[in-house]
């Protein structure tokens, strides 16, 4: 995070309450590269995400990368 906020603002989105991330933020140390908080998907230039998979402008294939979908901590 140290890295990407030298040349880009980092927003984190989430469902969960915002005052609580924003809270685990602070006392984890991450404020100084953290510009806010959202439950809003704001436009950007790219999302990072631990559950997405990436759209081609392909629907064939969707179905079967969606039921098979693995995050990366069950792989």
């Amino acid at each position: 995070m140290r890295d990407l906020s030298k040349n880009y603002d980092i927003k984190i989105f989430t469902t969960r309450n915002s005052e609580h991330a924003s809270k685990w933020i602070e006392e984890n140390g991450l404020n100084e590269f953290v510009v806010g908080v959202t439950n809003v998907k704001e436009p950007c230039w790219v999302y990072i995400d631990d559950r997405c998979i990436t759209f081609d402008g392909k629907f064939k294939g969707l179905i079967d990368k969606i039921n098979n979908f693995k995050p990366y901590y069950k792989k």
